[in-house]
């Protein structure tokens, strides 16, 4: 798409975080697709399918971020007494 011609691998590997589960996420859909090619009798998956992958694995990692963010923020901003007002794991109980 952006005229860059790399290695498959280093664009894979370019839309994790080099977190070994986020490798084998990828990698089992990956799998799955070429499954799911195969039951089509296709040889092998397109471009545009493994691009499609790497973006929906590559959306996954990201929310998975910003979640592990956003609670690093909130326990930063709790008060030593938050547990005596019922605060436990950032839900207000």
């Amino acid at each position: 798409m952006r005229g860059v011609d790399e290695p498959v691998e280093d664009y894979l590997l370019r839309h994790t975080r080099l977190l070994p589960r986020d490798i084998i996420m990828l990698g089992n859909l990956l799998c799955d697709g070429v499954s799911r090619a195969r039951e089509q009798g296709e040889a092998s998956l397109t471009d545009a399918t493994v691009r499609e992958m790497v973006h929906k694995a590559g959306r996954w990692f990201g929310d998975q971020q910003i979640a592990v963010c956003a609670n690093h923020i909130a326990s930063d901003t709790m008060t030593p007494e938050a547990s005596k007002h019922g605060f436990l794991g950032g839900v207000h109980r």
